[in-house]
């Protein structure tokens, strides 16, 4: 009985480490818009109501975002064309409510999150 409780704290133990270690971007994903839009508020210094704006961008964005995971029907290469316009729509979208120095700043915040997610993916495994 001691045997099999030792063996049962192990799994929980590795379980929940694998949980803790997995990785930022499946993090990111499951971000909410409210959530994208206070890391902008924080990066951009943006006001309550630029907030509320990105919020309902981040907002519509998801809503067709999942649009155009149905439509590709698992078409990789078309949803992957689909999300490079998607992305620049959604840049253009919250450029419009920035002034000229958050403006910079959010230019600086995507440059930075670009490097992160290039790291990522050259830190999976099969990749040299």
């Amino acid at each position: 009985m001691l045997k099999k409780s030792v063996w049962i704290i192990i799994v929980l133990f590795l379980a929940s480490l694998l949980f803790n270690c997995s990785d930022d971007t499946a993090r990111r994903q499951r971000m909410t818009p409210e959530e994208h839009a206070q890391q902008l508020k924080k990066a951009l210094d943006l006001t309550d109501e630029q907030t509320g704006q990105v919020t309902k961008i981040y907002t519509e964005m998801r809503e067709e975002l999942s649009k155009l995971r149905q439509e590709s029907g698992g078409d990789r290469e078309a949803m992957r064309e689909a999300m490079r316009d998607f992305r620049e729509k959604t840049d253009a979208r919250i450029n419009e409510i920035l002034t000229d120095e958050q403006k910079e700043k959010y230019q600086l915040f995507q440059q930075e999150q670009r490097k992160e997610m290039r790291e990522r993916r050259d830190r999976r495994p099969g990749r040299e």
